[in-house]
């Protein structure tokens, strides 16, 4: 209950703000504080893959944002991107199903190798779902499919999980709470459709949902997988009740993907 009030009230404290910068502040306030939570990001991530290793986590860092800076400036890289990011989803999917032993040094290369993708073009998405017609809309969408199917997952898996969903990556995590995710994220959809707040048909809003919400989960396992990899509990102590900012935007870099391939067919 302790981390539970933590994480409530670090959100009420959060989401407001950040809220208020998609839909009042300068496009590029939002550009900042976007960059800002990559920065953070990155750091954590190498820091995880190479926790003794300062000049490596500053040089992840730089890179990273290069990277993000030199994509932004050539706009979203059309097909390219998608390609990307379909390929980074799916392999994670893949990974968060089977895994094996992931000690090896060079494995932890080949992980540091993947955060422009994972944490870098990801990030860009939200950037380029800001820059749409409607586009605070857009990225609100796309962070509901995250934190409700999150918050619905957490609260059904507590009252009725009883059938592990990944006990090697995340022992407490149940088929229950991800099917209640899913609704959670099918919810929000609705409430965004049904409220005219986002010109979606119906069914379309619902099937983006139900995938959104699916490689959500899939980015929460992942990082997960990352995480019991190299022993560790959070990616680190920045948001209090939830861990390091990569801890609570995991979900998030996958359904702002997932939104963001859909508007390139909408």
């Amino acid at each position: 209950m302790s981390n539970l009030l933590k994480r409530v009230l670090s959100a009420a404290l959060l989401l407001p703000a950040l809220i208020g910068l998609m839909f009042y502040a300068p496009p590029w306030a939002f550009a900042l504080t976007v960059l800002l939570a990559a920065t953070f990001s990155f750091r954590e991530y190498a820091s995880m893959l190479f926790a003794r290793t300062l000049m490596i986590q500053h040089a992840t860092v730089l890179i990273g944002l290069a990277s993000m800076l030199w994509v932004l400036r050539l706009s979203s890289l059309g097909p390219a991107s998608v390609g990307l990011l379909a390929a980074m989803l799916l392999l994670s999917l893949s990974s968060a199903l089977f895994v094996g032993k992931q000690s090896e040094n060079f494995i932890r290369v080949g992980w540091l190798m993947l955060a422009p993708v994972y944490i870098g073009l990801s990030l860009c998405t939200v950037l380029w779902l800001h820059e749409l017609e409607r586009g605070p809309w857009w990225v609100l969408l796309a962070m509901s499919f995250a934190f409700a199917g999150d918050t619905a997952a957490y609260f059904v898996g507590s009252a009725f999980g009883k059938h592990k969903l990944a006990p090697a990556i995340s022992p407490n995590k149940t088929i229950e709470g991800a099917v209640g995710g899913l609704l959670g994220s099918v919810l929000a959809a609705l409430i965004f459709v049904l409220g005219g707040l986002l010109p979606l048909p119906v069914l379309d809003a619902v099937l983006l949902a139900l995938v959104a919400g699916l490689f959500g989960q899939t980015g929460d396992l992942f990082e997960s997988m990352l995480k019991r990899a190299v022993n560790i509990k959070d990616s680190g102590s920045l948001i209090p009740g939830h861990g390091g900012m990569l801890d609570r935007i995991d979900a998030l870099l996958f359904t702002s993907a997932v939104t963001w391939i859909y508007m390139q067919f909408y």
